[in-house]
């Protein structure tokens, strides 16, 4: 995105103690410091997949997805299977503009988005609800004056 200003306003959106409230609660995942995201875009035709991974790193606990295309994607299916049995647990084609899927993160579970078909591109908001470090900390030291 040329223009930092929609990314972080998307920060901005994220990075609400109620949006962590709820997400505490929906998921039990303890207590969530922030929000942190990037945009991405899959093109079709151009072998723009994400492999199977787990995430699971640097106070990470649930993965967040907010659909951004303005037209209906074929495939970029998200997909969650368990590491061992490699059984596909969930899959969600998430193609709605503005709908979004959250989901867990855990050493015993990986997921991925499989390739995007046909002519219209996915363009997402992903990441992470973290454990730390404390948006409002961050915005205390200086996050704020970027918005």
């Amino acid at each position: 995105m040329a223009n930092d200003f929609p990314f972080d306003i998307l920060h901005f959106l994220t990075n609400d103690p109620k949006l962590f409230w709820m997400i505490e609660q929906i998921t039990r995942c303890g207590r969530v410091g922030c929000f942190e995201g990037r945009v991405y875009r899959m093109i079709p035709g151009c072998d723009h997949y994400d492999s199977w991974h787990d995430d699971v790193s640097d106070g990470r606990m649930v993965g967040m997805s907010i659909n951004l295309s303005t037209e209906v994607y074929v495939g970029g299916i998200f997909q969650l299977r368990e590491c061992k049995s490699k059984e596909i647990l969930y899959q969600m084609a998430n193609i709605g503009f503005g709908d979004g899927i959250i989901f867990r993160l855990a050493h015993h579970l990986v997921h991925r988005i499989t390739n995007v078909e046909g002519t219209a591109p996915k363009t997402a908001f992903a990441g992470w609800f973290k454990s730390q470090p404390d948006f409002r900390s961050l915005w205390r030291s200086g996050l704020g004056e970027l918005l």
